[in-house]
């Protein structure tokens, strides 16, 4: 059985679980976590969770980077953004994809 955690304030959806279905096979356990993390948390989590578990996250790249520090496999949705006529945005998922770096090339500005 695979265990999978959900970070995100947002739940899954069919489509969601769906794809997690087809990356990491049909015997699947997902627990989602909602709270804000800071960096400093991410070890306990890990340790908690365990290194085995597939890491799927909604977070900014620090945090990201502070999953892969401690060596577990982080991944993300790819998502589609649809415009309806009425204005309003529908975000699907269609993919997912692994991270294995987070990298910044910046330029000074001020």
């Amino acid at each position: 059985m695979t265990k999978v955690i959900w970070i995100s304030r947002h739940p899954l959806n069919m489509k969601n679980i769906e794809i997690l279905r087809k990356a990491f096979g049909e015997d699947i356990t997902i627990k989602q976590l909602t709270k804000t993390l800071r960096e400093e948390e991410v070890p306990d989590i890990v340790k908690y969770n365990g290194k085995e578990a597939k890491y799927v996250v909604v977070l900014p790249p620090n945090l990201i980077q502070a999953f892969l520090n401690e060596g577990v496999e982080v991944y993300r949705f790819v998502v589609e953004r649809n415009l309806a006529e009425d204005g309003s945005v529908r975000i699907e998922p269609v993919g997912l994809e692994r991270v294995k770096e987070i990298r910044y090339i910046t330029e000074r500005v001020v």
